[in-house]
Order: C-alpha cells, then sequence, then structure tokens
C-alpha cells in the first residue's frame, strides 16, 4: 500500500525542476518554482505570498489589512501557514496565514483565472496543495489561484456592531480577490476574466460575493459547488450567543462580567490564541451543539452586519435575491446526489440524527416559521416524503436523502429559481452517485 501511494503521488503530483523563477510586482520580488504535470506541461508554482499584513493584536477580529511592500526576495518556493481551525489537529496553524497561491502554465500570457475558496463549513479549510493542487487544471490553460482566508472566531466572530461586526474571514475572500485583479497580470492572468469558484462553505462565499457591494466587479462569473448562501448552516442567527459561549469556556468563573459587546471584544482580543484554540474546539465537541449547527448556522458564519460604512453584506439572501439585489453574471450552480452519504459511516453520529428527528422538531426548518400547531402535521409529511412512511430508524437512506436535502439540494434549487425569476438564468448541474 505505502509504494502504491507513493506511486500515485509522484504521478498525479508532477516534478520540481531544477530553475526558480523569478517575478516583480509592485510589492517586491517573488521567487517560485519551474514545476511539471505528469503529462509533462510545465508551470510554475508561487506559494505562500501574504496579501495581507498579519492579523493580530488590534487587527485580530477585524478587517484585513493589505499587505505593505517587501526589500529582497519573498520566497514563494512552499506553503505558508494555515490559519488557526475549529476541530482538527492539521500542523502548521497560526493567525499568521493569509497567504495567496498561484500556479501558471504561462508567466507572459493573458489566460482566464480560476480563484478557489474552500469550504469547512467557516469552521476549518485551508488551500493546501495535497487537496486543491494545481496539476489538473495546468494542463487546460489557466491560471489557478488559491489562498487562505480566517476561519471560525477569527474569521467569523461578531458582536453585532461597529466593534466587530462580523464576516472577518468574507473580507479576507475580498482583499484576495482585490489582490488577483491589482497582481495577477505580473503571473500571465487576465484581471477581467477571473471566475470565482468554491465548495460548500466555498459554494456558499461565491454565493455571498454575489450579492456583497464589496466584491462587486472583481471578478465575471462564479461557480457554486454544493453550497449556496441560502443553505441552513450557512449564516449564524445568534453570533453574540456564540461570541460569549466562548468566554464560557475560556473563564467560566468570571462569565457573567462580559455581558457588553465592549467587554466580550476587549477579553477576546486580548486573549492568548491557544486559550481561543482550546475553547473553539470544546465548542465543537460539545455533543448538543454538534447536531444543531447543521439547521441553525455553523457556530461561527457569515452574519447579516448592521448598516455601515464596510459592511461586507446587510441584507438576507432570500431578500436580495427575490429583490434582483445581486450582480448579473454567469453562474453554474448544483449539487451531488446522497451528500450526506458520508456519515453513515458515523453510526454514533447517525443515531444521534435519528433521534433528534425523531423526537423533536429540527426536521422543521426553523426559517419556515411553522406555528407550533402545524408543527407535527409538516413533520409527519417530511417523515412521510423521505422514508415513504417508515420510521427513521429503519431507513437511513431516508435520513441522508432527507439531510441531503435540507443541508444541500433544497437551497441550491431555491437559490437557482431566485436568479432566473431575474432573466439571469443559471446553468443548473446533479451528479448522481448510486450508494444504495
Amino acid at each position: 500500500m505505502t509504494y502504491l501511494i507513493l506511486f500515485l503521488v509522484l504521478c498525479l503530483g508532477g516534478n520540481i525542476l531544477a530553475e526558480d523563477v523569478l517575478v516583480q510586482l509592485p510589492l517586491g520580488t517573488v521567487k517560485g518554482l519551474t514545476r511539471s504535470t505528469a503529462k509533462g506541461t510545465t508551470f510554475y508554482s508561487f506559494q505562500g505570498i501574504p496579501y495581507a499584513e498579519k492579523p493580530i493584536g488590534d487587527l485580530r477580529f477585524q478587517v484585513p489589512v493589505s499587505k505593505s511592500s517587501w526589500n529582497g526576495t519573498w520566497d514563494a518556493s512552499k506553503e505558508g501557514s494555515i490559519c488557526n481551525q475549529m476541530n482538527n489537529e492539521r500542523p502548521n496553524q497560526s493567525e499568521d496565514c493569509l497567504f495567496i497561491n498561484v500556479f501558471t502554465p504561462k508567466i507572459n500570457a493573458n489566460l482566464p483565472v480560476l480563484f478557489f475558496i474552500y469550504g469547512g463549513g467557516f469552521i476549518e479549510g485551508a488551500s493546501l496543495e495535497a487537496y486543491y493542487g494545481p496539476h489538473f487544471l495546468m494542463e487546460e490553460g489557466v491560471v489557478l489561484v488559491t489562498f487562505n482566508y480566517r476561519v471560525g472566531p477569527y474569521g467569523f466572530l461578531s458582536t453585532g456592531d461597529d466593534l466587530v461586526p462580523g464576516n472577518a474571514g468574507l473580507k479576507d475572500q475580498v482583499l484576495a480577490l482585490k489582490w488577483v485583479n491589482q497582481y495577477i497580470k505580473y503571473f500571465g492572468g487576465d484581471p477581467s476574466k477571473v471566475t470565482i469558484f468554491g465548495q460548500s462553505a466555498g459554494g456558499a462565499s461565491c454565493a455571498y460575493h454575489i450579492m456583497s457591494p464589496l466584491s462587486k466587479g472583481l471578478f465575471r462569473a462564479a461557480i457554486l459547488l454544493s453550497g449556496t448562501s441560502l443553505s441552513p448552516w450557512a449564516y449564524q442567527r445568534n453570533p453574540q450567543k456564540w461570541s460569549r459561549n466562548l468566554i464560557n469556556l475560556m473563564d467560566n468563573e468570571n462569565y457573567e462580567k462580559y455581558n457588553t459587546s465592549q467587554k466580550i471584544y476587549e477579553y477576546l482580543k486580548q486573549a492568548p490564541a491557544e486559550f481561543i484554540n482550546k475553547a473553539s474546539l470544546k465548542v465543537q465537541e460539545q455533543d448538543q451543539y454538534k447536531y444543531l449547527q447543521l439547521f441553525q448556522g455553523f457556530f461561527f458564519a457569515p452574519v447579516y452586519e448592521h448598516e455601515h460604512d464596510g459592511a461586507f453584506i446587510t441584507k438576507p439572501t432570500y431578500e436580495a435575491l427575490d429583490q434582483g439585489d445581486f450582480t448579473k453574471i454567469p453562474i453554474l450552480l448544483g449539487a451531488t446526489s446522497e451528500e450526506y452519504y458520508f456519515y453513515l459511516d458515523d453510526k454514533e453520529n447517525l443515531n444521534h440524527i435519528i433521534e433528534r428527528l425523531t423526537e423533536s422538531y429540527d426536521s422543521v426548518p426553523d426559517d419556515m416559521h411553522a406555528l407550533d400547531e402545524n408543527k407535527d402535521k409538516i413533520k409527519a409529511e417530511i417523515m412521510k416524503f423521505h422514508t415513504f412512511g417508515a420510521k427513521y430508524a429503519d431507513n437511513s437512506r431516508g435520513v441522508v436523502k432527507l439531510m441531503s436535502d435540507h443541508d444541500f439540494a433544497k437551497s441550491v434549487l431555491k437559490f437557482a429559481e431566485l436568479l432566473a425569476k431575474h432573466s439571469q438564468n443559471p446553468y443548473l448541474y446533479h451528479f448522481h452517485t448510486k450508494v444504495f
């Protein structure tokens, strides 16, 4: 097995050739690598280029600041640190993580640009080449850009006011897009031909950019893969609650005194990052919340900001789409059947979901705003539709279908329907998998 994995890495990963390659930016010089794909196509990689100042100190939780110029040559031959994660043990995590990567088959060219936004529920994820490598796309004559944006509390903490309006992670994405518009021409890319694309939370991010005034004019098309801003997990309804809950896990004895936005912000701004990281992991591990976030938004996720200068988005997604208040560009979006199938590998979690669906009204979406007296009837109709009358405990496929529809399919279809309402006919795809 070890030899097979090594063989695949060598075949799929291509080769690193001897020559360094230098690109002179207005910011300074960057040094990348000359590489080749498995088919022998030469390309150039530049990794770990800072597009923002370190988001630490007074910049923690705040809008990112563009990177200033540097002296000498920036070594872009290796990946930079990834942003602190909420629930995994990936190495090389840091608050200093706002790096961008560029992969191009030609330096002196005018090629279309693909700008990738990773998923991970807004609480984890990174632009690691092991997951999002460039080799296939380098055969297609495009420039690929990947980058890191802040996740978890660092990217999506919000006090609901001017102190921490929220959406710092999405504003990281905007700054990375601005960086591409400004500098991608030096790597052979055409800034007028930028397509953004992303998967899951990355797809939802693309949807938010379509509606944000901060992103307008920075890209010409979008591809939303298994996620939109209508997905129930893609926005947080009560961000202040999770901000205080984080403090509760860090300083339980004094929790009650953090009862204002100012006190919450001041405490978390000066707290050591390792304390925030440990508390974030505890939040994610709390059983009663692990499942709930799929229905009521990930703990730290995009929010609708109050009206203020620099707000990323203030109008709810459905309202904005319904009114046609979005950027009219070509859009491809879709989902995969049985998206939730991977949860069948975790019997404990599956049993917990079945218990919750059976004993609570979780299957009735909060955003439906159903009257209490109607919830039993709605719950029964939802179960009937997905299990054909059987109990959830006797029909695991029905559970997978329900959760797949709830988390992915219905939001994709409604998003496409609202786009089409304004003659913005989207390209809709459906990948079908046979897993049962």
